[in-house]
């Protein structure tokens, strides 16, 4: 499908030890709920707001951990996103890393944490004394979004660029010019019908108290009949090599995984104790999906495409409320359309006498 593909690339001097992985993890949040029944609470509680506190709906997350190797040789990096974004969308997690038991989990390696002076750029994971890699801290603005010196935000044909700049880069190698990686991890809050996941419910399904939904994922990377033709342009000269990507789902477990393109890496329940922190409005039960593909024999990633699909069984309180609202406005309707009957051609037993006068009057 045209126009739906993310891509990732760098600019920079060409060099051999130039390399970059890509994590992501989309949080598939709104699936744990439909979204018409999270929008009418949200509604409710809101216009009732002096009594009851108004929750806002859940939505979807996409995270990208982009972690480049040797960035003295990289000037920018970029991320393309087939959607439209503003900057009060785009979410730094590096303060998360702060914390050990994040960076574990995240990292899946026994780091410790270190930061050095208070405004450092950088947070710096270590393994036995030796430095791991540096996590970069963008600049914020006063409203918590993020510095446009750090993070260029500019529209491509139907989707958004995210460009890492070079400031934020140097001053990275400036604060930490040991570490041969520097990581950047970004949240994309998406809105309701993001281009990534689909829905598909029975044409019939408001009429039953329960039913079976089916969602899929279709995510992809780098395809480049997918992409803007400037966007393939800066991907086709990027000078680093794509080594690794890392694609997580993290979903309700009542989603419950029918089928996928790949086999999967690994799939675990969410830990929630470490993430219920890191991560706001998680479902109780989370289970994660884990798709990898690496670089073989030193040959760069060109692409990855991943295809899940996820099927729930809709029902519960909510549904059947709804069904019982859709059965009360039908039963409301028909007595009210009985009721103009007999208003305007009488009682059932006077027109059907009617009728029968008319058919037996000779003619």
């Amino acid at each position: 499908m045209a126009g739906k593909s993310v891509a990732v690339w760098t600019r920079g001097e060409e060099g051999e030890d130039q390399t970059h992985e890509v994590h992501i993890n989309y949080w598939r949040l709104e699936g744990g709920e439909a979204y018409w029944l999270s929008r009418m609470k949200f509604c409710v509680c809101k216009f009732v707001g002096r009594k009851l506190r108004a929750k806002t709906p859940k939505q979807d997350k996409l995270e990208f951990g982009f972690w480049v190797w040797a960035p003295n040789k990289v000037s920018e990096a970029s991320i393309y996103l087939p959607l439209k974004l503003e900057r009060g969308d785009i979410h730094d997690c590096a303060d998360n890393f702060k914390r050990s038991e994040i960076s574990q989990a995240i990292f899946n390696e026994p780091v410790t944490i270190t930061h050095g002076a208070e405004n450092a750029p950088v947070i710096v994971a270590k393994i036995d004394d030796e430095i791991y890699t540096s996590i970069f801290l963008f600049e914020k603005l006063p409203n918590g979004n993020i510095s446009e010196n750090e993070l260029m935000i500019e529209e491509k044909g139907e989707g958004t660029q995210l460009t890492i700049t070079s400031k934020a880069i140097k001053s990275a190698v400036a604060a930490d010019d040991k570490s041969g990686k520097l990581y950047f991890r970004l949240r994309v809050r998406l809105h309701s019908g993001s281009p990534f996941v689909s829905t598909i419910r029975p044409f019939d399904g408001a009429l039953q108290s329960g039913y079976e939904e089916i969602d899929y994922i279709d995510f992809r990377i780098n395809e480049s009949r997918s992409l803007p033709r400037d966007v393939q342009e800066s991907l086709r000269k990027s000078t680093s090599k794509l080594r690794k990507i890392s694609f997580l789902t993290a979903a309700p477990i009542s989603l419950g995984l029918s089928s996928n393109d790949a086999p999967l890496h690994k799939m675990r329940v969410l830990e929630s104790a470490v993430w219920g922190g890191y991560m706001k409005n998680l479902p109780s039960h989370m289970m994660v999906y884990h798709w990898r593909k690496d670089w073989k024999d030193s040959t760069a990633i060109s692409d990855f495409t991943g295809f899940a699909k996820f099927a729930m069984r809709r029902s519960g309180r909510g549904r059947v409320l709804k069904y019982l609202f859709i059965f009360l406005l039908l039963s409301i309707l028909s007595s009210w359309l009985a009721a103009r009957i007999d208003a305007n051609l009488g009682a059932p037993n006077t027109w059907l006498d009617f009728l029968a006068e008319q058919e037996t009057a000779p003619s």
